[in-house]
């Protein structure tokens, strides 16, 4: 069985305080429907796969639709097995590339999320780009 501790060491990832203000965030909010820029390791994004489907209704439905580049550094396979191991035909979409080169997938379908969460590039102008395509794709009153 694959957990969230199998994804690698926590170094400069999420806390599990950080963890838990996300999930009074996205509880409180209500929201279900998650966009993130930047993954990395993965633990936000199992971290919200954990949260949705511990606390969103199964026939109301959830989704996350997350970006971020491939990097030998940080593979995800370990991520793509925790997930379908415990999220079998759930509703999230791992988009492999950079937010500013890639980010119409996110917008594909006309996907809008309703909280999103970065943790993408930290250049000014790749994070205004983050910025503005979180706010092209976030749901009205998200």
């Amino acid at each position: 069985m694959v957990e969230i501790s199998d994804l690698g060491p926590n170094r400069e990832s999420l806390q599990v305080r950080d963890v838990e203000t996300l999930e009074t965030l996205i509880l409180d909010g209500g929201f279900a429907d998650i966009i993130e820029i930047g993954r990395h390791v993965g633990y936000s994004t199992a971290s919200f796969a954990q949260i949705l489907s511990r606390n969103v209704p199964e026939d109301e439905g959830w989704s996350i639709r997350s970006i971020s580049p491939h990097l030998p550094e940080f593979p995800q396979e370990t991520l793509q097995a925790f997930l379908r191991e415990h999220h079998e035909g759930a509703n999230i979409q791992l988009i492999d590339g950079w937010s500013h080169r890639e980010g119409a997938e996110v917008l594909k379908d006309d996907y809008k999320g309703d909280f999103a969460f970065i943790d993408g590039g930290h250049e000014a102008d790749i994070a205004l780009f983050d910025i503005m395509l979180c706010m092209m794709s976030i749901k009205d009153g998200g």
